[in-house]
């Protein structure tokens, strides 16, 4: 108070100008405060709750009733009305709620009420979403020349032996729902779902048993060597969730610095020196001691903070997932990111979003992030050519992330990613308090077990240089994955020597040997240090068990 009317004093002797009124800073504050409480007193207040589905329920999400035709059904009867009633739109298995009945059939009933939105070309009201096949493109984008070469003739041979997929597959031509492959016309005429043949069979106008007898046939092609005799590219999909921690504190200015950090270093230096004006230098010496305090949350950065996230949401998140990568945004809304991804890519793209999030270094050195925005470095820019606001080096961003086996159901996928977000990430806690900031990866085994790990972000970055020394084969990890649960370290100092001995005694760790015993060290190190004693050793047996997973399921090995 003493600085604001010492300052209007002076301004007024300088200028000649009257004091100035005390700005919406000042009072911002309280007003959102009020507003928020208000919000909160009418959320409390809220009483319902998704009503309970009775009878059968949707197969894709498991939420709501499957539509049926009269109000009291049996299980069977509706069933067969799903079986009957395909109309080239369903597969005779699913059933599917109100909700998602009405967009699987939008594209046919938008033309018809709005017949001028296809003047400029029909196929613009096409707006494909990837299947659970669509990861490929992940495989392919990351491939050599030959990789994607054998793709094309294994779909090739798919679709000579058995002609009856030709029309099913021409009708997917263009539509992986990933613009990756979309964009490239070599891949749009091979849908991955010709490597699945279960779900390949589905689009066909066949009998139970005629069915069964074809896809038993195309599997029996799917796994010669000449085509993949081990992995699959389509055997798995990849499914993220990401929310912005604290959110609600970032809107009350919790996390914001002192006035002094967001004012250039040249005027404090300024406003330092000694001035002949008594008042003046009075002022000075007041606003020095004012901006010591923290900054309050105004209008002005309420604004900021709203165009931090429009950006995140509307320009990186999309470009770093769509473009850079062969995935496929679902949504993103402010910090909320929920996007399709693949088996082959979803390590880099999560730690890409993370950095985003917070404004430091782009790993691909495409962005420069001085300042805590991003701008992108080169001339020719795909996104807006302006500096991206971002959240700044203080914010943190939890993930849930569902590797699922092709034969798990998506609305399982779905519910188990949440839950790793929810439950896993978000609940993370490190034994020196801090929580979230974390990543929980659940892969979803078609057997039913599904393997959990959880970590800092900053951990999962030392436990992504593990995948990146080419010469070490997945059964490495698994053996130190076994050892570790035979023969656990008691103390933190104890981690290197346990390191060395293991490392030592792997005959075929020749190449990368120390690099590659350091970077273990200091991956076990820091999982050791974030992360609970009751959960350690399941922790980093877990994680070693992954990265022997990834390893050997992005390996497909083909027969030229």
């Amino acid at each position: 108070r003493n600085f604001l009317i010492q300052a209007g004093e002076l301004r007024r002797q300088k200028q000649g100008r009257h004091p100035f009124n005390i700005n919406v800073g000042s009072w911002w504050n309280h007003i959102f405060d009020r507003t928020r409480m208000a919000l909160a007193a009418v959320k409390k207040g809220r009483d319902w709750e998704l009503p309970t589905a009775f009878g059968v329920r949707s197969t894709i999400s498991g939420v709501g009733s499957a539509l049926h035709a009269m109000p009291k059904e049996s299980e069977d009867s509706i069933k067969q009305q799903w079986k009957k009633n395909q109309a080239g739109m369903f597969d005779g298995h699913e059933m599917l709620n109100a909700s998602e009945t009405l967009k699987r059939a939008l594209h046919k009933s938008l033309p018809k009420l709005f017949p001028k939105i296809l003047e400029d070309g029909s196929d613009r009201i096409e707006a494909p979403y990837p299947d659970l096949t669509a990861g490929v493109a992940g495989y392919l984008r990351t491939s050599t020349t030959s990789d994607r070469n054998h793709y094309i003739q294994v779909c090739q041979k798919i679709t000579n032996q058995f002609e009856q997929t030709k029309n099913v597959i021409s009708r997917m031509k263009g539509k992986w729902g990933i613009p990756y492959a979309d964009d490239h016309y070599r891949f749009t005429k091979y849908h991955p779902r010709l490597l699945n043949a279960g779900w390949l069979v589905e689009d066909l106008e066949l009998d139970d048993v005629a069915k069964k007898a074809l896809k038993q046939e195309i599997e029996e092609v799917i796994v010669q060597k000449d085509c993949y005799p081990n992995n699959n590219p389509a055997d798995w999909y990849v499914l993220a969730a990401g929310d912005g921690d604290g959110m609600s504190e970032w809107l009350k200015g919790k996390y914001l610095k002192n006035y002094k950090d967001y004012i250039p270093t040249k005027l404090l230096e300024a406003l330092q020196r000694p001035s002949n004006n008594p008042l003046e230098s009075s002022v000075n010496a007041a606003f020095l001691e004012f901006v010591k305090q923290q900054k309050r949350m105004g209008a002005s950065t309420h604004n900021a903070l709203s165009r931090a996230l429009l950006d995140f949401s509307n320009q990186l998140v999309p470009y770093l997932t769509e473009q850079r990568y062969a995935g496929r945004l679902i949504y993103g809304g402010g910090d909320d990111v929920l996007a399709y991804t693949n088996l082959w890519e979803w390590d880099q793209w999560l730690w890409d979003i993370r950095q985003c999030f917070r404004g430091s270094a782009d790993p691909h050195g495409e962005f420069d992030n001085s300042g805590d925005y991003w701008r992108w470095a080169s001339e020719e820019s795909p996104i807006a050519k302006r500096p991206l606001f971002t959240m700044g080096s203080s914010a943190t961003i939890s993930f849930g992330i569902a590797i699922a086996h092709h034969s798990v159901p998506l609305a399982i996928a779905l519910e188990e990613m949440w839950d790793a977000e929810e439950e896993g990430a978000k609940k993370h806690e490190s034994p020196d308090g801090k929580q979230k900031d974390a990543v929980q990866i659940r892969v979803i085994y078609g057997n039913g077990n599904i393997l959990k790990s959880t970590c800092k972000f900053d951990t999962f970055a030392l436990w992504q240089t593990l995948l990146a020394f080419p010469s070490i084969e997945p059964a490495m990890f698994e053996q130190a994955a076994t050892v570790w649960e035979q023969h656990p370290v008691p103390v933190n100092e104890a981690i290197d020597d346990w390191c060395v001995a293991f490392c030592d005694r792997r005959e075929k760790l020749n190449d990368n040997k120390e690099e590659f015993r350091h970077a273990l060290a200091q991956f076990i190190k820091a999982l050791w240090i974030t992360t609970k004693e009751d959960n350690r050793d399941r922790e980093v047996q877990n994680w070693l068990k992954l990265a022997a997973f990834i390893l050997r399921k992005r390996d497909i090995k083909i027969n030229l």
